[in-house]
């Protein structure tokens, strides 16, 4: 990622991964816990998951780029991924039917393979064909779309603090087209989609004023070793505790 002034900015990659995984957690609650929870704080918890989408798409973005090796980069998110399957299944899976949906960091290795496409595709047109099967292919995964395409515009205008703004841009409106096409499916009233949509496009603008105000990056001096492991582990491990959680509760 391009070098930015960091004068002022207060938040490390190692926190903005903290608050990323406070979303998600937050997130995850309202998915398993909805029925428990009050309808106003879950619907708050369920928008806190494209603020998190957001902000580990972006952190992925970065660690690629700046990653001296970015097989091992890739390998070590795949890993995850495949371990984090069975928590994120006990997790969300109804009983007796068979989930075919990914997990989240399913969606991250599609965002990588975005990336490496871009790098290492030499043609324009196989190019293209390549990342729109990926964007395709994300629709089996948690988080479709959004994260993708944020990723794809995010390499774009990876140069420019002011021309990132275009990517959340972008990730506002795919953000409030799917909870507008989602709450449509489920026949919600017209408050209710309003209210959703707000709340998603809020959540955007939360994640860019973080990432493009006051995140400055990974600390000088720092190996990454925290960032590189805390969001692949906490993942499955959290998925993991909830679905234990929700046994004990019934």
């Amino acid at each position: 990622m391009q070098e930015f002034e960091t004068k002022g900015k207060m938040l490390s990659r190692e926190a903005m991964g903290i608050v990323a995984a406070l979303a998600m957690l937050l997130h995850h609650i309202a998915d398993i816990f909805m029925p428990e929870m009050d309808a106003l704080l879950s619907t708050v918890f369920s928008n806190l998951g494209c603020f998190a989408v957001l902000l580990l798409c972006y952190l992925t973005a970065e660690a690629y780029w700046e990653s001296e090796s970015k097989g091992r980069f890739a390998g070590r998110l795949a890993l995850f991924a495949i371990i984090a399957g069975v928590p994120y299944y006990l997790a969300f899976a109804p009983a007796g039917m068979i989930y075919i949906e990914q997990n989240f960091l399913f969606s991250l290795l599609i965002c990588v393979g975005i990336l490496v496409a871009r790098e290492k595709i030499p043609g324009q047109g196989s190019r293209l064909i390549a990342i729109a099967v990926l964007i395709a292919i994300s629709y089996l995964t948690d988080w479709p779309l959004l994260g993708p395409v944020f990723v794809l515009v995010l390499s774009w205008m990876r140069d420019s603090r002011k021309k990132q703004i275009a990517a959340f841009v972008v990730a506002a409106l795919l953000a409030g087209g799917q909870s507008y096409s989602q709450d449509k499916w489920l026949n919600l009233p017209f408050e209710t989609m309003l209210q959703n949509i707000a709340g998603a496009v809020i959540a955007v603008l939360l994640a860019a004023v973080l990432l493009l105000v006051f995140y400055r990056g990974r600390q000088a001096g720092k190996n990454g070793r925290f960032s590189k492991w805390f969001i692949l582990i906490f993942y499955p491990a959290h998925l993991l505790i909830l679905w234990l959680l929700r046994i004990l509760m019934t």
